[in-house]
């Protein structure tokens, strides 16, 4: 390489840093005493020179992923180390949709049946009370047998039009 080659490759580069700085300065602490000491035991034994571009190269390299599966690169390490890895982990990941799916199916059937059984046994309730009030209005009591009515179909009513939303 020319001196202008390096020159360019020395302007462009960033300062060196120590091996924790890089880790501190992102909110990751600081490398073990013993890691940093290996490191720079490590870079002390390189020529004077190549110790600067060995302490510049030296950082850290934070990976994540949002999703049910990790990406493609990360199941071909996974196969790496188990080759039966990637595919578990898709089989586990195809078995945890089934089962939500089928827990979703019995939380909205229970949901229709409460409701079902609720709508039945408050229709049973205002039927029952019209009865009452029909017979109470037979037997010589007409006030107080329309009021039951007219309580039990107004209930029933409001019940129907502002019914419980969830």
């Amino acid at each position: 390489m020319s001196d202008a080659t390096n020159a360019k490759d020395a302007e462009s580069a960033p300062e060196p840093k120590d091996a924790g700085s890089d880790l501190e300065s992102t909110g990751g602490g600081t490398l073990p005493a013993d890691v940093d000491e290996a490191i720079e035991a490590v870079i002390d034994e390189l020529p004077e020179d190549r110790r600067d571009s060995a302490r510049i190269t030296l950082r850290r390299t934070l990976t994540w992923y949002s999703g049910p599966l990790p990406p493609p690169e990360m199941l071909e390490k996974y196969a790496e180390i188990e080759p039966t890895a990637p595919g578990v982990i898709i089989d586990q990941f195809r078995k945890q949709g089934d089962h939500r799916r089928t827990m979703e199916t019995a939380y909205m059937q229970g949901s229709e049946r409460r409701a079902n059984v609720g709508q039945v046994l408050g229709t049973i309730v205002v039927l029952v009370a019209v009865g009452l009030g029909a017979a109470l209005g037979f037997a010589g009591q007409p006030v107080l047998g329309g009021t039951i009515v007219t309580i039990a179909l107004g209930v029933g009513v409001l019940s129907f039009v502002f019914g419980r939303k969830g």
